[in-house]
């Protein structure tokens, strides 16, 4: 119901650009806007001249051929309900909001426009030219240069590319009845990427539209009734009159051939009573058709059940669980002893792993600290002991000024030399273990030991 669905409503300061008013044919009354909440859109009035909704609309066949679409899953454009303003009319007027697919970054153009860049032969102003807007011209064209689908959105499975979505669009205009896929209501996007197909759009023209209310609603009633009839007639078939045979044994046929591997030879031999012999000589060919094509699609799905063309290929991957490989590299044979031509002089006595003997390491430790300790320790002592000699005890710091050594020369003098003196530490109540081993802020004392 239409009080189910939301009306937007356009106003005057929502249109922009130059206003389209009725299009080239003089159908309807039509402009581009901007919507607070659909955004770009173009707005269509709900009858041909604006003006006498009442009498013809197509507003709703728009919606409703919209929302059927959704529903099947097909790419089809948003098509809302709409009050729009219209100065040329005199105020607002009612119709509908289609909302624009353009992709960003992108442009749209119509298969007209299309066919006419891929075939030179596609003449778009002539009415001859139109002899190859043909569906399978289109189809070929779309698959020969990689038309991809619509944008966001998501096919189902066996739906690859742009030809296999057009199929549907043409089913789905035999099943609302619309007569308006003309090459210029069809579009493609366009973008760096390549062609890719537009959902399909502009279905008024649809749902027995321009029939009168009355009108539409004989032929749903007979439509009504023819189907029931049918129903009856392939339940029961013992219910055929004679003048209904003929017709009613070509729709079963008709029905049989679309899934012949559903029918039963002898119901559809049934059917043949009352037929005069062109008619049953037609109808047992038919027949005969039928089962040809059952015996071949049963013989293909036996075939690619138990003979497959080519066997699966299963990914690596799988596979890698179920075995494991072990190589084992015997490496002897790669080493060679190293040779070493050192020098007498530079060979070390003691080697990893090799024990010397303890004349060997006396040697080694008296090299080690002549090479090491080649100072003048004798005489940095000499200088200390004559220094302290003369007062019993004083501060490194003091020393150091009277003996005349650096820093590190009379620690070496007094640690390795024969000075008779005694380093110690003097403590107050704080005591800091963290002190700096050569602070000479006063806390090392020297005294000559008694």
């Amino acid at each position: 119901m239409i009080s189910s669905f939301s009306i937007y409503r356009v106003e005057p300061k929502d249109r922009y650009g130059t206003d389209t008013g009725v299009d080239a044919e003089g159908r309807f009354y039509k402009y581009w806007c901007n919507h607070p909440e659909l955004g770009h859109c173009l707005f269509k009035a709900a009858s041909p001249d604006g003006l006498t909704p009442r009498e013809r609309r197509w507003d709703w066949s728009e919606k409703v051929a919209a929302e059927l679409g959704k529903l099947l899953g097909l790419p089809i454009a948003r098509t809302e309900f709409a009050v729009g303003y219209a100065q040329e009319l005199g105020g607002y007027i009612d119709g509908t909001l289609s909302v624009d697919y353009t992709p960003m970054n992108g442009q749209v153009m119509s298969c007209r426009r299309f066919l006419s860049i891929v075939d030179p032969l596609y003449e778009v102003e002539s009415v001859d030219g139109l002899d190859a807007y043909n569906v399978e011209n289109v189809l070929n064209y779309l698959q020969r240069h990689s038309v991809g689908l619509p944008l966001n959105w998501y096919p189902p499975l066996g739906i690859e590319n742009g030809a296999d979505v057009m199929v549907g669009y043409l089913l789905f205009d035999a099943l609302i009845s619309a007569t308006d896929r003309h090459d210029e209501n069809l579009e493609l996007a366009i973008l760096e990427a390549g062609y890719f197909l537009c959902p399909t759009f502009d279905h008024g023209d649809s749902l027995g539209v321009k029939l009168l209310a009355e009108s539409r609603a004989n032929e749903y009633r007979r439509a009504r009734r023819v189907g029931a009839v049918n129903m009856s007639i392939v339940s029961h078939p013992s219910n055929l009159v004679p003048q209904q045979l003929e017709l009613d044994l070509w729709q079963i046929l008709a029905v049989a051939q679309t899934e012949p591997t559903t029918v039963g030879f002898i119901e559809l031999c049934g059917h043949l009573d009352g037929l005069n012999l062109v008619d049953g000589a037609r109808a047992i060919g038919e027949i005969a058709e039928i089962y040809r094509v059952r015996a071949e699609t049963i013989l293909t799905e036996i075939t690619a059940a138990y003979l497959p063309v080519k066997e699966p290929i299963v990914p690596d991957e799988l596979w890698a669980h179920l075995y494991r490989s072990t190589f084992i590299l015997r490496d002897e044979h790669l080493y060679l002893e190293v040779e070493h031509d050192y020098p007498i002089e530079r060979q070390s006595v003691i080697k990893l792993g090799v024990e010397a003997d303890e004349v060997a390491a006396c040697v080694m430790i008296q090299a080690v600290m002549g090479n090491a300790h080649e100072e003048e320790i004798e005489l940095w002592a000499s200088r200390i002991r004559g220094v302290m000699v003369e007062c019993g005890e004083m501060l490194l710091v003091e020393l150091q000024q009277k003996s005349g050594l650096n820093l590190v020369d009379l620690w070496l003098g007094l640690l390795l030399g024969d000075t008779g003196c005694v380093v110690s530490r003097q403590l107050d109540y704080e005591i800091d273990f963290n002190v700096d081993f050569y602070d000479r802020s006063g806390i090392w004392i020297v005294e000559l030991a008694r």
